[in-house]
């Protein structure tokens, strides 16, 4: 048997103004459930025939659309459902809170140890609450305050586009997932009318070889902090464009036959690269001393503990960046820009150069996307096609 729907005044939930709430009750088989309208009226202004609230009320027409929105809903639902549980929970899709669905999901990564992207959903649950209540429903969430977010981030915080679109990507990640575990509508999806921000291709420092070479040579003191920034540099840039955070936690083993090996934290992605003869007067010294891990930027007891490691990697990456403007000035580099990611960028720059296929030097820099290793060279690419056009027309009258 179908579902009924019927507004009912809950006289047994008075309020000490008077008035009495209005419910949405589903009846089916006998057995009920009920949906609170959020409205309320003192029982004078109830028409318990016309299941309606009188015009006495100043207010009837805006609760009256309101219950009669929630008995087209619930008799929507009705239609396809045959319990009056699974009518309310159709009904109640949407409703379900925004940020305790992002604090489950993040427990979630933290479970699962995917303790970068935890940091990522942090800051967005943080620039979120900025602009949201922390009682935000899905079903509020809507074209318009998606907008007004981005606004925030772009006026407020001073965000770039690229930083709003991967907000904005988190957000919408959000809400796909919660509409896979039926806690929202796809007709109540705020994506399918907001335009994502344009991606723009970000201005990456690169050194050239030359460049690299007089950080090399520099006449550093020993046991300073200075030749460690230098040394991890160019023992990144010569190990493949590693990252730092690998780098951070190399231990012996991770050197095999002339090898490092290791799994990316970022990606998670096994990367095996060939160590030139050109990186070991950078590790040598290190491995002799026969530290765990090689490098004396965190540490060993930091390791058992996962979000205490990745703080103290951000916290070191800071500090050695640092150094390393003051090792780019003594090789009379500009630092503008110069960060242990420079390393990264620099070498999948001189791999391109030389002619070397783009999928090894996908492998070697350990991405998971071809994508994001082509998005390395967009720059060189310019610089070639300048050069092309350059040529073209030199000798043209």
């Amino acid at each position: 048997m179908r579902p009924t729907v019927t507004p009912v005044l809950m006289k047994q939930k008075k309020l000490t103004n008077g008035t009495f709430p209005i419910y949405i009750r589903i009846t089916a088989n006998r057995e009920s459930s009920y949906i609170n309208a959020k409205v309320w009226v003192k029982l004078a202004d109830w028409n318990e025939r016309r299941r309606q609230v009188r015009s006495s009320d100043l207010l009837s027409e805006s609760k009256n659309n309101t219950i009669q929105r929630i008995c087209t809903e619930a008799n929507l639902a009705a239609e396809n459902h045959r319990t009056a549980a699974a009518v309310k929970s159709e009904i109640l899709k949407g409703y379900s809170g925004v940020f305790q669905f992002l604090d489950e999901y993040i427990d979630d990564l933290e479970k699962k140890g995917q303790y970068w992207e935890v940091k990522k959903f942090l800051v967005t649950k943080t620039k979120m609450l900025e602009v949201f209540k922390p009682s935000l429903k899905w079903i509020q969430l809507t074209h318009r305050e998606l907008v007004n977010f981005e606004r925030h981030l772009r006026n407020v915080r001073g965000n770039a586009n690229n930083t709003i679109y991967n907000e904005m990507k988190r957000v919408r990640r959000m809400f796909n997932m919660a509409h896979a575990d039926r806690l929202v509508s796809a007709d109540d999806n705020p994506f399918l009318r907001y335009q994502m921000p344009k991606k723009t291709t970000p201005a990456r420092r690169r050194l050239s070889f030359e460049e690299i070479e007089r950080i090399m040579t520099l006449e550093l003191d020993e046991g300073s902090k200075l030749k460690l920034a230098r040394d991890v540099f160019v023992f990144a840039y010569f190990a493949g464009g590693m990252r730092f955070s690998d780098l951070c936690v190399l231990s012996p083993d991770n050197f095999v036959d002339g090898r490092v090996v290791y799994a990316s934290m970022k990606t998670g992605q096994r990367v095996a690269n060939m160590l030139p003869e050109h990186a070991f007067p950078f590790l040598h010294p290190y491995l002799a001393l026969g530290m765990n891990p090689v490098f004396p930027l965190i540490h060993e007891r930091s390791r058992k503990d996962p979000v205490v490691l990745r703080r103290q990697i951000s916290s070191k990456n800071v500090m050695v960046n640092y150094r390393l403007k003051t090792v780019a000035v003594m090789a009379g580099i500009d630092p503008q820009g110069i960060t242990m990611h420079v390393a990264r960028h620099s070498v999948a720059n001189e791999a391109q150069a030389q002619g070397h296929d783009v999928r090894a030097i996908q492998s070697m820099l350990g991405h998971k996307k071809v994508t994001t290793t082509t998005g390395y060279m967009d720059e060189l690419n310019l610089q070639r096609n300048d050069k092309l056009m350059t040529a073209l027309w030199a000798t043209t009258p």
